[in-house]
């Protein structure tokens, strides 16, 4: 909501504007398979939606079957793509639900996920 009164006419105008923000979901590549107890690279990236950087970044990596991962993150500039490559390994066969997420100062609980069959 904006509010402005002017001084010489006395008048007052007030407008209303309803939106949502919606965040950014973390797109999580990885292989269609993998193998317990190997390492397996994943790609997670997403698009920063504002028009100022993300800062005091940082971002977590967990999963049924996986040892989780946090880690700080570099700022992220205004409008730009963020994206990193990690190493994880299956302890276990199965499918393996990964998850992700990414909090900063500006944005908190950006998320993605994605599931992976382990051999």
């Amino acid at each position: 909501m904006a509010y402005a009164h002017i001084k010489e006419t006395e008048n007052c105008y007030v407008k209303t504007d309803d939106f949502r923000l919606r965040r950014p979901d973390i797109t999580i590549e990885v292989p269609p398979k993998v193998k317990v107890g190997n390492p397996f690279k994943v790609k997670l990236s997403f698009k920063n939606p504002l028009p100022k950087s993300l800062t005091k970044c940082s971002y977590l990596i967990e999963g049924n079957g996986l040892e989780n991962k946090a880690n700080s993150a570099s700022d992220v500039q205004a409008k730009s793509e963020w994206s990193i490559m990690e190493e994880l390994v299956a302890e276990t066969d199965g499918e393996i639900q990964i998850n992700c997420s990414f909090d900063c100062e500006e944005l908190r609980d950006i998320i993605g996920m994605v599931s992976v069959k382990a051999e």
